[in-house]
């Protein structure tokens, strides 16, 4: 793990997720759409801390590999998704929803961990999930305790296959949105990758324009606080705060995806009253891209 800052207190922390066997080495380097973003916003004269988290943080004595825990977070992945779908206001519920999630849970715990193998070994897939799920769940959190240390007002997490179509103007169109919205109680976070697309994910009804990003990409202030994969999200300060507080109440065990972990966070922030329509904006099309869903997508 490693750091550079410009100076204390700064306006923005860039965090990127990775690992040492990641397939995207370039991620990390000055090549990379981190540092190049930071280099950026530094020459137009902002304050910017960077750090990366390309190590295993999970220790043997926090997680157990065994069949029984492949099967549980098989079942609150699951879970996680139909709470979701419902919150969304889903058409696909009830019966027909537990059925589509049943099914889906048979397929994965016989492909993970059939019945028939009472014992896991680290080179199964259910044990090697298991590892590389927690690993990435602790990274961002690892990254989102630096930001709050860092004293910054934002904190960008990107993880290490997300590439931006035209740096130079996303970096014109952050530094404006960093420089706007100093000082202001809204939004607490800005979903800000191009992952899946807003009729997939059921939100395409939920927002209302602000005002244009950039060229070709506007701004949606969304009615109900959603997400759009982890990617790549702006988090205010004060979210951020907000948001360890959940995880720190959400145990390792079962393992939830991120992804998961971040909507089950939201919905009880939502549930507890802390935040609502009009604190989730998203931008569409969104500046960063993620490769692993959009594999042809290069940085400029």
């Amino acid at each position: 793990m490693s750091e550079h800052s410009t100076e204390s207190d700064p306006s923005l922390f860039i965090g990127l997720v990775t690992h040492a066997g990641s397939a995207r080495p370039q991620a990390q380097t000055d090549q990379g759409v981190a540092l190049a973003l930071q280099e950026r916003l530094i020459y137009q004269g902002n304050t910017v801390k960077y750090s990366v988290c390309n190590e295993n943080l999970l220790s043997p004595h926090m997680l157990d590999l065994v069949r029984g825990e492949v099967t549980a977070s098989i079942a609150a992945e699951l879970a996680a998704e139909g709470r979701w779908r419902i919150y969304l206001n889903s058409s696909s519920q009830g019966l027909r929803l537990k059925g589509e999630l049943l099914l889906r849970s048979a397929y994965r715990r016989l492909r993970l961990s059939p019945p028939w193998q009472r014992d896991l070994s680290a080179s199964e897939p259910g044990a090697k999930m298991l590892k590389r799920l927690a690993n990435i769940e602790l990274a961002h959190i690892s990254l989102l305790e630096q930001a709050i240390q860092s004293g910054a007002d934002w904190a960008l997490i990107l993880e290490d296959d997300a590439h931006i179509a035209d740096l130079d103007a996303t970096a014109a169109a952050l530094g404006h949105f960093l420089n706007e919205r100093s000082g202001s109680s809204q939004p607490q976070y800005v979903n800000v990758s191009q992952s899946f697309t807003p009729k997939v994910l059921g939100t395409d009804s939920l927002g209302v324009r602000v005002r244009n990003w950039s060229e070709g990409k506007q701004i949606l202030s969304m009615d109900q606080p959603v997400t759009n994969t982890v990617c790549a999200v702006l988090y205010s300060k004060n979210f951020v705060g907000m948001l360890l507080n959940e995880f720190r109440n959400i145990p390792l065990s079962p393992v939830l995806p991120i992804d998961w972990k971040l909507n089950v966070a939201i919905m009880n922030l939502v549930a507890e009253g802390k935040i609502g329509p009009g604190d989730c904006w998203q931008v569409e099309p969104a500046p960063f891209i993620q490769g692993s869903m959009h594999p042809t997508a290069k940085s400029e």
